[in-house]
């Protein structure tokens, strides 16, 4: 169950820097998109082509949205997985905990055990007619 959540964990993380290296291209995109309408600023472009680069600058936002949504919630995910993990690391602890508590009863058992099986082995062997209590 551990590695499984390990492998999930591990998943979340692949997902989530590929999702940033894919934000990081598009903010560029945006910059140099930007940075292309400043630059050519004094030159007047023909309607369809500032038309298309509007509809092209919108396309790229939505698209940044919807990935930072995506990570937003992939950040989410990684985060419940994470106090998953937490909890059961924890309870696994505890179990261990109690686990070892129970060997060291069933070893005082044992013990005792074999301090009673000799006490009853001497007795018989020293007092050959037992009187029943």
């Amino acid at each position: 169950m551990k590695e499984l959540n390990t492998q999930q964990l591990e998943q979340e993380q692949a997902v989530s820097t590929e999702l940033r290296k894919q934000l990081s291209t598009l903010k560029e995109v945006l910059d140099e998109v930007k940075n292309s309408q400043h630059t050519y600023a004094n030159v007047t472009p023909s309607t369809s082509t500032t038309h298309l680069l509007e509809m092209r600058n919108e396309r790229l936002k939505k698209q940044l949205i919807k990935e930072e949504a995506a990570a937003q919630e992939t950040k989410q995910t990684l985060r419940q997985t994470q106090d998953k993990l937490v909890t059961l690391q924890v309870r696994l602890e505890h179990s261990q905990e109690e686990l070892e508590g129970m060997r060291q009863q069933k070893r005082a058992q044992e013990i005792e055990i074999q301090r009673l099986t000799s006490l009853l082995q001497h007795r018989t062997m020293y007092d050959p007619h037992p009187v029943d209590a």
